[in-house]
């Protein structure tokens, strides 16, 4: 394991890329902080993420919004005290 001990946050990671790349995390021993708009969705993430023997959080965040991925920021410190990996995945699509 590679990771063993990091703590990782990974936005937009409640499903697609994003969730494989948590659970990817995982396997490799990080503990994996789920940030998406979507907190349904970041909980079965983090069941997953779980499922692999890790410590999961899940937040609710629009990363757009400076409070909000602030917020989830100074939580994440609060809790887990350090931030090792920083996975920016969240992004909008306008096509059309």
């Amino acid at each position: 394991m590679l990771l063993t001990e990091k703590i990782a946050v990974v936005t937009g990671g409640a499903q697609g890329i994003g969730q494989a790349i948590a659970t990817t995390l995982a396997k490799e021993g990080a503990d994996v902080v789920v940030a998406d708009l979507d907190a349904e969705r970041c909980q079965e993430t983090v069941d997953l993420v779980q499922q692999l023997g890790r410590k999961a959080l899940a937040v609710s965040v629009n990363v757009g919004e400076w409070e909000q991925a602030k917020g989830m920021m100074d939580r994440v410190l609060k809790e887990w005290g350090r931030v090792d990996i920083l996975v920016n995945n969240a992004g909008i699509t306008r096509d059309g």
